[in-house]
Formats: C-alpha cells, structure tokens, sequence
C-alpha cells in the first residue's frame, strides 16, 4: 500500500469521513476493494498526482461518471434510503444521485459517511492470488492475507468504538460474523429479515445496540444479492425503521 496516499490511515480505509463520537458517521463496510491491479494503479497514479480537483476529492462526480463503479452508485442509492430520502421510483436512481453529491458521500472533503474494507486489498478473481496481490502486500496466498487481518480485527473493532459510527452496513452476509467483530468485539446472534423480489429471497442481519450493525447482500450481482432498485429500496427501508428509529 502507498503510504502516501490519503486514505492510508488505517488498514480497509477507503474514503470519506470515519466521524467522532460527537459528530458521528454512517460507516459502509464491503469485503475488499473492487477492480483489478490495472484499475488500482490507474487510481493511485491519480490520486498522487490529481488531475484535477473532482477526482482528488473522489468527488460523487467521478464515482458515477468517471470510474462508472457500480457498488458505489448502488451504496449511494441504499444509504439515501437508509438516511429517509422520500422515494419515487421513475426517479430514484437520479434522486440517490442529487443526494449523493449533496451530502458529498464518499469524498475525501465530506462529512458524516465513510467508506472501507475488511482486506485491503483487491484480488478479483478468487479462485487466484495474482502475483501482483503478493508482491504488494508480502503475502504468498490469499489464505495467509486474510489470516492475518482476521487477527487485526479486534484492532479495527478499538478503532471503531473511538469513533463510535452511528451505523454500520456490512456488504456481505458470508462475512457477517467478521463484520460483527469489527463492530461489536465478538460474534452475535443477528435478527434475520426476509424478503422477496421477483420470486428470489434476500436476506437482512441487524443487531441494534449503540452502534447499529445491519449486515446485506451484495450490492453488484447474484439473485439474492440486493441487484435491482426493489430491492435496494426495500432492504434501506428495513435498516431505517428497525435500527435508527430515533
């Protein structure tokens, strides 16, 4: 990892605000960082040297228009749910938008939203640890990579509690227990919604408490996964009445 670069402040940070526990953020969590090792260094090369002010502050702009990345239109959708945007569906994906670059989400300069991973560091296909995967970060497989950032988990889980988020979304219910370590120190037992969109079943973890943790899909695929607008609609709908009632 550059050690330069901005978001390098603590291992799985990606961009955004992570707040304090007076003004606190809306953590969103995925797996590891999407893309390719051609992707990434495009971006790192920006990023050391901007080309301009929008992609240097990873401006909502850019997320939709420049780099086109689906997991981040689709967070921007869900979390504008989540935060009680009203919802009308002929519009909804540009509404999310307007949302999105109003509240500034995901961008170096904004506050009140961060956004992060678990390993920090891409591999795209799962089945293969690249060899640029090992070069960058020292390990010989995959397997020894999440290994040992499984051990600093209990690390991120003291660096949540100082900045205390006032909700956690963990993007993929295979990693719930591990998004509940980094949030609550331990394995939970998660209340369970369901739901069905075209005949396939999605499924919602939420664990209330004083720092919410709701644990959903994946935003960028897969039948279950929350991959059309009902869907996203539905699951924001359910993480805001059962966890930020107040």
């Amino acid at each position: 990892m550059d050690l330069q670069r901005h978001d390098v402040v603590f291992p799985g940070w990606d961009s955004g605000d992570p707040g304090t526990p007076v003004q606190r953020s809306l953590w969103m969590y995925g797996i590891e960082p999407g893309g390719s090792d051609t992707i990434q260094q495009a971006l790192n090369k920006e990023l050391s040297v901007p080309e301009n002010g929008e992609v240097a502050n990873y401006s909502v702009k850019c997320q939709w228009d420049v780099w086109k990345w689906p997991f981040n239109r689709k967070a921007h959708m869900l979390i504008s749910v989540v935060e009680g945007m009203p919802v009308h569906i002929p519009t909804f994906a540009q509404d999310a938008r307007q949302y999105a670059e109003a509240h500034k989400i995901f961008e170096c300069d904004c506050k009140g939203y961060f956004k992060g991973n678990l390993f920090p560091q891409m591999n795209p296909n799962m089945g293969v640890w690249s060899e640029a995967a090992r070069i960058r970060t020292g390990f010989e497989s995959r397997e020894e990579f999440y290994k040992f950032f499984r051990h600093y988990f209990t690390n991120l889980h003291d660096i949540v509690l100082k900045h205390r988020p006032r909700l956690f979304i963990g993007v993929g219910i295979g990693q719930a227990q591990e998004f509940a370590k980094v949030v609550c120190g331990e394995p939970v037992d998660f209340e369970t919604q369901t739901f069905a969109v075209n005949g396939h079943n999605k499924r919602i973890l939420l664990k209330s408490g004083d720092i919410p943790l709701a644990v959903v899909p994946h935003l960028t695929g897969g039948s279950n996964g929350l991959n059309s607008t009902e869907a996203i609609i539905t699951a924001g709908k359910i993480i805001r009445s059962a966890l930020l009632k107040g």
